[in-house]
């Protein structure tokens, strides 16, 4: 049986990932994943990851895990904003 993995938020990975001015490539390698698991991460073909892959992509980028996960709702007066992109723009 397979492990149940983590939601993700794949907009989430693919906006910081750009931010960073990282390609797939590159945060792949880094990552110790293939671009082609970390691109179907991205467009929500996978909608969920372990937490290892997961702890290894949050480094690479430089954020928190949870950063990364996919929120089940908005909180209070956040559902036009998503303050961990915002926080990282900056």
């Amino acid at each position: 049986m397979p492990k149940p993995g983590l939601p993700i938020n794949g907009e989430t990975i693919e906006q910081i990932r750009e931010i960073r001015f990282l390609s797939q490539a590159e945060l792949a390698e880094a990552a110790k994943i293939s671009r082609p698991y970390l691109n179907e991460l991205e467009r929500g073909a996978k909608p969920s990851a372990g937490p290892a892959i997961l702890r290894r992509i949050a480094a690479e980028l430089g954020v928190t895990v949870g950063a990364l996960l996919a929120r089940t709702r908005p909180r209070q007066g956040t559902e036009d904003a998503d303050p961990t992109i915002e926080g990282i723009a900056s």
